[in-house]
């Protein structure tokens, strides 16, 4: 199961999330920091949801870069 994980810089840190797991938001000083703590949140909200018998979350958001010309 794979999840869409959106990245960027804000000031000096990196944030990603996750648009299909509320709450799935982490920082990072570095990219590499960023990434693996996203993987690690992605996985533990899977975990979770299955040991709870929560519903699993769908993945249904996508990406795109638009031009702005």
């Amino acid at each position: 199961m794979d999840f869409l994980v959106v990245y960027g810089k804000i000031g000096e840190e990196y944030e990603g999330f996750a648009p299909d797991i509320p709450g799935c938001v982490r920082t990072g000083k570095t990219r590499d920091e960023v990434e693996k703590k996203m993987r690690l949140a992605v996985k533990h909200a899977v975990f979770m949801a299955r040991m709870n018998e929560d519903p699993v979350p769908t993945a249904e958001s996508w990406s795109e870069y638009v031009s702005a010309s």
